[in-house]
């Protein structure tokens, strides 16, 4: 979710002013080489000497920000490397350990092995959809602030990023709160059967748990009542004023109001449902296990034959204590070491917003003052032909003194 709003920020904020995707340079510019460099020469030249400002800030702030991020990003690829060759010891540890036999080897447990099914995981599109949902709340939120959706404004920008973050969040919290309650009160719940299984046949009925007042099928109603009222003032205010009028077109703008909501609504009781089932799979299959350990416990046969292996068996060589000594050492740095780039990881990501942030505000500054002195600009363009061809043929460097046109020649190691 917090990719999510990220991605939303930085879309609002090129489409309003045509932000960038990518820092400039990315961090292979230096204060040398932008002069050095004739494509970056131009503006370097123009701001060092009309806007002063501008200028300390791209070096100072905008590509310093840039050259910390690359150092974060080699600091977090030599950890990884270190990490991988932690991992690497690991394995060969344990493979070392494999090749020799345990004494309790032939346990209950390693005998009567059970396959757990995988955990039931929501898709990622779950949460997409959940957004794309949102935009019935949305619609009843921009009504709520009066917004006019079909008349926006730029002033209107902050509300209407307002509101879509609320539906957003409304939206996801309906989902998440609804699968949390859902597993909490039907966990203990019997599977569901046909009425001939005689073992599970009492299954209770929705409308008996509605007038029971069963906790997660009444906020289920409320969620959709309640976004449907919300809605549909939003969704009637888009309809032309014969047709909002209308009795049917308002049953209509009802019933579409209302369906995004169940459809949230059916999305968490599904995916809180898969997640019961498997519960009760795993239990069942537990349960199985247990009982056929205990039966196998109680065979004079079977521990009759391990005892035997037992005493034939030697005893537990000194290698394995060192190898298991080991293995455990080199686990505990390896779990640090994955702490640490857990936490580089997240410095490094911060270091990067920050750099493009910083990035942004100084190129729109940079095209806010261009637009506001454009007889500067002009006057520099009109200059620089001159003053390139200068610094391209004698290694000249072009010094302003006041006003752009007033120049000086001084050599490039001065």
């Amino acid at each position: 979710m917090s990719k999510f709003l990220r991605w939303l920020i930085s879309l609002t904020g090129r489409f309003f002013w045509d932000a960038p995707y990518v820092h400039w340079s990315l961090g292979t510019f230096d204060k040398e080489s932008l002069f050095a460099d004739s494509h970056t020469h131009p503006l370097a030249k123009l701001l060092e000497y009309s806007q002063q400002e501008l200028f300390q800030r791209l070096y100072w702030v905008v590509l310093a920000a840039t050259h910390r991020v690359r150092r974060e990003e080699e600091e977090l690829a030599k950890l990884r490397i270190e990490q991988e060759n932690l991992a690497e010891k690991v394995g060969e540890l344990e493979e070392a350990i494999a090749t020799i036999p345990e004494v309790d080897s032939d346990s209950e447990s390693d005998l009567i092995a059970i396959e757990l099914p995988p955990k039931p995981v929501p898709p990622e599109w779950h949460e997409w959809l959940t957004v794309g949902l949102s935009l019935m709340l949305f619609l009843g939120i921009t009504e709520f602030l009066g917004l006019d959706i079909q008349s926006l404004t730029y002033e209107q920008t902050p509300l209407l990023i307002l509101g879509l973050a609320g539906a957003i969040c409304i939206n996801l919290g309906e989902y998440n709160g609804l699968f949390g309650m859902v597993i909490g009160v039907r966990r203990s719940d019997p599977p569901r059967s046909f009425q001939d299984d005689q073992k599970l046949a009492n299954t209770i009925p929705f409308w008996v748990r509605i007038r029971t007042g069963d906790a997660a099928t009444w906020i289920s109603i409320a969620i959709v009542l309640l976004e449907t009222f919300f809605a549909a003032p939003g969704l009637i205010s888009l309809l032309p004023p014969k047709a909002a009028a209308n009795p049917v077109w308002q049953m209509t703008v009802f019933a579409a109001a209302g369906l995004a909501a169940l459809v949230n609504v059916v999305m968490a009781w599904g995916d809180a449902l898969k997640e019961i089932h498997w519960e009760q799979v795993v239990a069942e299959l537990k349960e199985r296990q247990r009982h056929e350990i205990k039966a196998l416990q109680q065979d004079s046969v079977y521990q009759e034959r391990r005892e035997l292996i037992k005493q034939r068996q030697p005893e537990r060589p000194k290698e394995q204590q060192m190898l298991h000594r080991d293995l455990g050492a080199t686990r505990a740095r390896l779990k640090l070491k994955t702490d640490e780039i857990l936490r580089q990881e997240q410095i490094t990501a911060d270091m990067r917003e920050r750099a493009r942030c910083e990035y942004e505000r100084w190129e729109f500054a940079v095209r806010r003052w261009m637009q506001a002195n454009p007889e500067v600009v002009e006057r520099f363009a009109e200059l620089y032909p001159q003053l390139q061809k200068d610094f391209l043929t004698n290694g000249y460097r072009v010094e302003v003194k006041g006003k752009v046109g007033d120049t000086a020649i001084s050599p490039l190691d001065q």
